[in-house]
């Protein structure tokens, strides 16, 4: 019985461990994509849907800051866009409806998060990199609905609560 409780706390260390490191890792790799510090973060949510040979699903990486230095390095990166979202964006996101008197039109989302766990943002910024291959223009989202697949990045920074999100997704 002893064997069994030392086996499962190498476990349970090993494992917390583990994600430490994944989220060491991921933090890295998003710094390095967005040209942020994110280490002053507190990463509160970390959500991957991705699977399968092709790699297909949705990411969400969540962070809370204990102040607003991380607002002072968005706003010297003329990359980053404050809001409001593109229409594009918004309908990537949460989804957009066009009612157009006898017909209604529904366009997205094309993420799986819930509105919980990817609140609308009132005031803040955003940046977005469209990961497609034939894209010509990484940080535009003008061409993205009028394909079949998708492959993109969005960070929103909410400017009221100092939280980042970060979305990736494939299809």
């Amino acid at each position: 019985m002893k064997m069994f409780w030392v086996i499962m706390l190498s476990l349970f260390l090993g494992a917390s461990g583990n994600q430490q490191l994944t989220n060491s890792v991921e933090m890295a790799r998003i710094s390095k994509t967005l040209d942020l510090a994110l280490a002053q973060g507190n990463l509160i949510e970390n959500v991957d849907t991705h699977s399968g040979s092709h790699g297909d699903g949705d990411s969400l990486q969540t962070w809370t800051f204990a102040d607003d230095s991380l607002l002072k390095q968005i706003q010297a990166d003329s990359a980053w866009k404050p809001f409001p979202l593109t229409k594009n964006l918004e309908a990537l996101l949460y989804g957009v409806t066009y009612d157009e008197g006898l017909s209604v039109t529904v366009v997205g989302p094309y993420v799986s998060f819930s509105e919980e766990q990817l609140p609308r943002v009132e005031h803040g910024y955003y940046y977005f990199v469209d990961r497609q291959a034939e894209s010509e223009q990484q940080n535009s989202d003008e061409q993205i609905l009028e394909r079949v697949s998708y492959n993109f990045s969005i960070a929103i920074y909410d400017t009221d609560t100092d939280t980042l999100y970060y979305v990736e997704a494939d299809s």
